[in-house]
């Protein structure tokens, strides 16, 4: 919900290994695709997010290419 409040587009994905066999419940990925963050547990999320509009500024929100949030 923390994700979806901050405009960031989530998808829950049906293979979760990658993720499971971490113990992570959720990836954010850049505007590129790749793995920027990923956690646990979802007060995770807030430091996370901080830190992917740091760095990638106004790539977050809209843009042919936004970030993305995964679930499992």
């Amino acid at each position: 919900a923390a994700v979806r409040a901050a405009g960031i587009p989530t998808r829950t994905i049906g293979d979760v290994d990658w993720l499971k066999q971490r113990g992570l419940s959720w990836a954010l990925l850049r505007p590129d695709r790749f793995v920027f963050a990923c956690g646990a547990t979802a007060r995770d999320t807030a430091t996370a997010i901080a830190a992917l509009r740091r760095t990638v500024g106004t790539g977050v929100r809209g843009g042919p290419e936004p970030a993305l949030a995964v679930a499992a």
